[in-house]
């Protein structure tokens, strides 16, 4: 089966969806932020003044490798996630991609499991991306040249709208 893509609009429900996973999201970033913002800035503060004092020690060099870790992850990770996800809102349709899955790998780890499918279309890694609308097709039900419909975003590789069964004609 060779992969179909095509783009179809949006429906009502859908976008009243992605509205919700916005403002949960907004929501869990305003009440982490009021948290981690005030202990950066005393570390960033008493790091500044062991510095100054000429009194530094491994909790200065500490501090200053912890935020330049957090600034990076945010940077990295956060601010790109919240981008998508303001992207996500004002879109007005979808790539709906009929695929066929060539592999699965599922691996234990402590967290849980991890699955890893490669479709025609495209790589999928169950830890890296965001099943918006559920109930989808769960990975653990997943075989090797199951017919599958992707419904996702052109330029989002994060977040996928659902994955169904596809029914073969």
């Amino acid at each position: 089966m060779l992969t179909h893509i095509r783009k179809e609009p949006l429906t009502a429900e859908e976008k009243k969806k992605l509205k919700f996973v916005l403002k949960t999201r907004v929501i869990m970033g305003l009440i982490f932020i009021p948290i981690l913002l005030p202990a950066f800035i005393l570390m960033g503060y008493a790091a500044i003044q062991d510095i100054i004092s000429g009194t530094t020690d491994g909790g200065t060099y500490f501090c200053i490798a912890m935020i330049f870790f957090c600034t990076f992850l945010l940077i990295r990770f956060v601010i790109p996630f919240y981008k998508n996800s303001f992207k996500n809102l004002k879109r007005e349709d979808k790539l709906v991609v009929d695929t066929v899955i060539l592999s699965i790998s599922k691996n234990w780890t402590n967290k849980g499991f991890k699955y890893n499918i490669q479709t025609e279309y495209r790589f999928i890694d169950s830890w890296s991306i965001t099943t918006v609308i559920k109930p989808s097709l769960p990975y653990h039900e997943m075989y090797v040249n199951m017919p599958i419909t992707i419904h996702c975003f052109e330029d989002n590789s994060i977040d996928i709208l659902y994955i169904e069964k596809t029914n073969v004609k």
